[in-house]
């Protein structure tokens, strides 16, 4: 699923996400958008055909699916995410927008790492936020190298390790402790995560250990920009969400008040996001993959 995952909430991931798919798809998914969009673009423009068969995983609320939706109306594309909650979110996106179809678009709950396709069935699989997240990379590269049929294409985009958040969130962590609003969230636990990618030349040396040939990684960069009012809504409506929810209606009201205030005497900039990213392209060897003893 797309995303930096900057909270945690009682449950596993899939359970998480499930509870924060709407909150995801109105406030996440459009700061997420414009890197998977270049990535997409980039992906074409390596050669495809009109009727590509496209496998997304960790789709997350159906941004890039759609846009590929768009893009390649001749194609068949599956978005597979872990969460069935993030799944529905992205159902009702196509729908509403008018790109539901069941012989080009097909949502499908699985992991990234065992996604049930079938062997050598995709000339193209796309991760926009997801390889971060995933507990295996390594088993994810698997199963991408199984799906994609010989000479397919791999595209991912993802964190680069290193990146710093807008400087108003240190402002609001700072509120939370001074409140006495810091606890812990009943259930929570970090989950096993494979996180960011160290560099691009990183991210080519893993993928070629993986299997993949003809790599290509380069950086790239996540640039938004919120007011403050918009950045405390992020902050209250998704990032900081879990904790805001074991918070008292005195409490969060109190929280809102003094990080407006605070946000407010904040210069624009310090709302302003430029996270360095990895983009990637890399395809399946064009001989069938050897046997593994």
């Amino acid at each position: 699923m797309s995303g930096r995952g900057h909270h945690h909430g009682p449950g596993g991931p899939a359970a998480r996400y499930d509870r924060e798919a709407p909150a995801y798809a109105l406030r996440w998914a459009p700061v997420l958008a414009a890197p998977g969009a270049r990535l997409l673009a980039r992906a074409i423009a390596a050669g495809l055909p009109a009727d590509a068969r496209i496998v997304e995983l960790g789709a997350g609320t159906g941004t890039l699916a759609l846009a590929a939706r768009r893009a390649l109306p001749q194609a068949t594309i599956v978005a597979t995410d872990l969460s069935a909650g993030m799944l529905a979110e992205a159902e009702a996106a196509a729908g509403a927008a008018g790109l539901a179809d069941p012989d080009r678009l097909r949502f499908l709950r699985a992991p990234a790492a065992a996604t049930g396709l079938p062997d050598a069935s995709a000339d193209l699989v796309l991760g926009a936020f997801v390889h971060q997240l995933v507990p295996d990379r390594a088993a994810v590269h698997a199963e991408t190298l199984r799906i994609l049929r010989p000479g397919g294409l791999l595209a991912l985009v993802t964190w680069e390790a290193g990146g710093v958040p807008p400087r108003a969130s240190a402002a609001w962590d700072d509120l939370v402790v001074d409140l006495g609003l810091d606890r812990p969230v009943a259930g929570a636990a970090p989950d096993a995560r494979a996180g960011d990618l160290a560099s691009p030349a990183a991210a080519a040396r893993e993928l070629r250990r993986a299997g993949f040939r003809r790599v290509a990684a380069r950086p790239d960069r996540l640039t938004w920009s919120w007011d403050a009012a918009g950045y405390l809504a992020q902050k209250e409506g998704y990032e900081e969400a879990a904790l805001v929810a074991t918070l008292s209606p005195a409490e969060r009201e109190r929280l809102r008040a003094a990080a407006a205030a605070a946000f407010a005497r904040l210069p624009a900039s310090a709302f302003a996001w430029d996270a360095p990213l990895v983009s990637v392209l890399a395809r399946r060897p064009p001989a069938p993959l050897p046997e593994r003893g």
